[in-house]
């Protein structure tokens, strides 16, 4: 399945679903039901209208139509569209930033001049999270 610019969807976690933990994922996620606990990936979270996230983030870049609560770090971009909701601290590369008509953001944010400041893992040299098993 491909959504918006052309991204594959690697992942799923539908309405009704909930979980709690640490989910690492490559290429595109999407939430449309509840996660809690940690998010991981230099790629692409998608939170669906009916998704609710509680967690820290560190990601490539967010898309948000329904609800993320926590600290949440993005590479490149983040996008609050309308009816999307975001609640606390957002530390993003200038100027990857978009607040649509419709969206809130009620938190603080830090911005980063350069892009690639932005992801703390990076900052500590870690390496990216490798590949499913079986991949």
């Amino acid at each position: 399945m491909k959504l918006g610019r052309h991204l594959e969807l690697s992942g799923y976690i539908g309405q009704g679903t909930e979980i709690h933990g640490t989910v690492r994922f490559r290429r595109l996620l999407r939430v449309d039901g509840i996660l809690t606990g940690r998010i991981e990936s230099y790629d692409s979270l998608v939170v669906g209208k009916t998704g609710r996230v509680d967690a820290e983030v560190i990601v490539g870049s967010l898309q948000v139509y329904g609800l993320v609560k926590g600290r949440i770090a993005v590479d490149k971009t983040i996008e609050i569209l309308p009816g999307g909701r975001v609640e606390g601290d957002v530390y993003a590369a200038a100027p990857g930033v978009k607040i649509s008509e419709g969206g809130v953001f009620d938190g603080q944010l830090h911005m980063n001049p350069e892009p690639g400041e932005t992801d703390q893992r990076r900052r500590d040299g870690e390496t990216p999270p490798g590949p499913p098993q079986g991949a």
